[in-house]
């Protein structure tokens, strides 16, 4: 059985300071250190790594700490992250496609996973065909991981103000790739599973920097606690659950 930690939404800073009130590198080590002791064969941080604008200095403070665990790790883009600066400093070049973070990753060795670019707040139409394409050439089940949800969520603020932009493309595409059911992503800040696309299932995992309410239209915290999602797949079935960290 896989077994996966997925860490979203970290929102660090260039400066160990407190950002709204947060201390966001408390909380991401926080779960970092919960989740190190449910002993994954991988970490994946599934974007928005950086607080704002891609700073540079947040992914070297990131990779540090994620260097020190001595467990495996992947990274993603999210629309607060740089694929530039994030290629530089965790020496990405494999894992680009047409200069997006888009590649394919085989979790030891046999259970595969597909990882899109979504930094733009969309998906690019290119990176859609070679998922199309890459799919083909998986007998079995494959796990998706986007930083935004390739849906609509309840979520009254989130749904509102940033949504993923190409909702509709992503979803033609996916209807054509049968052996992908499980889709991770991250981005909302809060977490839930929605079921779509008939056997396709959307997993939201929570923020490390904090939660947002999905009942208020306008910006309102939610649980302020952090928290991340444990995954466990073994090549067919999955399950996971969400852990909020005291």
């Amino acid at each position: 059985m896989l077994k996966i930690a997925q860490i979203s939404d970290l929102h660090i800073g260039p400066e160990d300071i407190l950002y709204n009130g947060i201390d966001v590198r408390v909380n991401f080590l926080k779960c970092l250190k919960v989740a190190l002791q449910k002993n994954p064969d991988c970490i994946v941080l599934s974007g928005d790594l950086a607080i704002d604008f891609g700073e540079i200095e947040a992914y070297y403070w990131v990779k540090e700490k994620m260097d020190k665990s001595g467990v495996p790790y992947l990274v993603m883009s999210g629309n607060h992250d740089s694929v530039e600066r994030m290629k530089k400093v965790f020496h990405l070049e494999d894992k680009l496609y047409q200069n997006m973070l888009c590649y394919r990753f085989d979790f030891l060795n046999k259970y595969p996973a597909f990882f899109l670019d979504s930094e733009p707040d969309m998906v690019a139409e290119e990176q859609l065909v070679w998922l199309l394409e890459e799919s083909k050439k998986i007998e079995g089940e494959a796990l998706l991981f986007i930083h935004h949800p390739p849906t609509l969520c309840d979520h009254k603020f989130m749904d509102r103000k940033f949504p993923l932009r190409n909702i509709s493309t992503v979803k033609k595409y996916l209807l054509e790739i049968p052996n992908i059911s499980h889709i991770m992503v991250g981005h909302y800040h809060f977490a839930k599973t929605i079921p779509i696309y008939g056997n396709k299932t959307v997993l939201v995992a929570p923020a490390t920097q904090m939660q947002i309410s999905p009942n208020n239209p306008d910006f309102e915290y939610g649980d302020k606690r952090p928290g991340f999602r444990f995954i466990e797949w073994d090549g067919s079935h999955l399950k996971s659950e969400v852990i909020m960290v005291d």
